[in-house]
């Protein structure tokens, strides 16, 4: 599936449909100059990046966007919004065109994780580096491409979901009917997820799972769903909805049935989800922090124009988030991470090339276990062995060893405030 950059540029439109393509989805971010070449705003010599992802019109990605930004102002890095509307030419069109138009790197976020191959084979043949986080091809790893795909980051689904559905079964008192609201079959995060809330239902075997239904991740689905659930089980204590859009569609139909003793949950930590926490009408949501990933990715896509080099293990790795559980750590985590200021992160210590000696995360990041995580995604192909270069840093105490490297590197912990109003283990990092 390699694509050369003479069959690459071929398959471009000619020059002004190109820029036609690119202007309809690149943002006027003040970090790229009017034409969307870079040069403009506060950019010094570090570099250009684009910050392609798939959708606009959420506030998680408008964190995302935001958290983009300020670490590219801080770096003094061009940055330029791609936003490709989840439509796979476009998103073709961003990586094999980067080069080209004078862009060092990519930090990316895929609707579609089957395209991973190609389009990190087309960067890589280009000379573009890469940090992309969430969504990959399974049983694909950065020693199947080459060293531009710098690393590669998600949020643990497995780890948080069972850690979210144990904190609801716990306020369920340990037993009752529960309702399982899930996403787009198919989807991994929907696998990721649904796996992790089995995992913490055989921990209880008093919770009784009465129904479970695919809510397609949006309200607009997951409410009719829902209603004619709630018919069917009257008596449900808990519903487990994987994402806050259906979640905020299951409050909907609670409250059109004037049911406010129902125990809702929710992933993402979205202004509405965590409005509804606050106030009482919903239970609990794992939050995300997009901003941060964006901004990790932006920092670690400068430090490989520097010559930064990952250890292998640290070139896919869990991202620490964390779960809110009480109306205060809602409140304040929303006004932290959606009231419209800059994002309480030190970009530059987060830098290698900036701070070589003393760089600092700002959360807690750990190896991913690829040999569990693509297995739960897809069977291993026949014949086919993890990279010798990924199973080398394994032994020994490997993953170990680089998750030690992170946590006594960790910074002064940003989320301190919000952690504080947390119970539980609501509010520790998940990885």
């Amino acid at each position: 599936m390699k694509l050369s950059r003479r069959k690459s540029i071929a398959a471009v439109a000619a020059s002004l449909a190109l820029a036609a393509i690119l202007a309809a989805c690149s943002s006027s971010d003040p970090n790229t100059n009017a034409s969307g070449e870079p040069g403009g705003g506060d950019a010094g010599s570090g570099g250009s990046i684009i910050n392609q992802y798939y959708s606009s019109n959420n506030s998680f990605f408008n964190s995302w966007q935001q958290g983009s930004d300020e670490a590219a102002k801080a770096l003094g890095v061009t940055n330029e919004r791609q936003v490709d509307d989840a439509d796979p030419d476009k998103t073709l069109t961003i990586f094999r065109t980067a080069e080209s138009r004078g862009f060092d790197a990519i930090t990316s976020m895929l609707a579609d994780p089957g395209m991973t191959e190609i389009l990190l084979n087309t960067a890589q043949e280009n000379g573009t580096y890469v940090t992309n986080a969430w969504n990959i091809a399974p049983w694909l790893t950065p020693w199947d491409i080459g060293d531009k795909w710098v690393s590669f980051i998600a949020p643990n689904d497995v780890a948080a979901s069972e850690q979210l559905a144990t904190m609801l079964f716990e306020e369920m008192g340990g037993s009752g009917e529960v309702i399982h609201l899930t996403g787009v079959p198919g989807n991994t995060a929907d696998i990721l997820r649904t796996e992790g809330f089995e995992r913490a239902l055989a921990k209880f075997p008093n919770i009784e799972l009465v129904a479970r239904e695919p809510g397609q991740f949006n309200r607009g689905d997951a409410e009719p769903v829902i209603s004619a659930l709630l018919t069917a089980h009257p008596n449900v204590k808990g519903i487990f909805s994987q994402n806050d859009d259906m979640a905020m569609g299951v409050l909907a139909a609670l409250s059109a049935r004037d049911k406010s003793d129902v125990l809702v949950t929710g992933i993402d930590g979205t202004p509405e989800m965590l409005e509804a926490i606050a106030d009482g009408r919903a239970f609990a949501t794992w939050a995300q922090h997009g901003g941060l990933a964006a901004a990790w990715q932006t920092v670690q896509a400068f430090d490989a124009m520097h010559g930064v080099k990952l250890d292998p293990l640290e070139r896919m790795m869990w991202l620490g988030t964390f779960i809110i559980n009480t109306p205060e750590a809602a409140a304040a985590y929303n006004d932290m991470m959606y009231s419209g200021g800059a994002f309480p992160f030190d970009y530059k210590k987060m830098s290698r090339y900036l701070n070589p000696d003393d760089w600092a995360p700002p959360v807690m990041f750990a190896p991913i276990d690829l040999e569990e995580f693509y297995s739960l995604l897809e069977d291993k192909p026949s014949g086919y062995e993890l990279p010798s270069e990924y199973l080398d840093a394994l032994k020994d105490g490997g993953a170990d060893a680089a998750a030690k490297k992170y946590a006594d590197r960790l910074a002064e912990d940003p989320f301190a405030e919000v952690r504080k109003l947390c119970k539980g283990n609501g509010c520790q990092d998940i990885y």
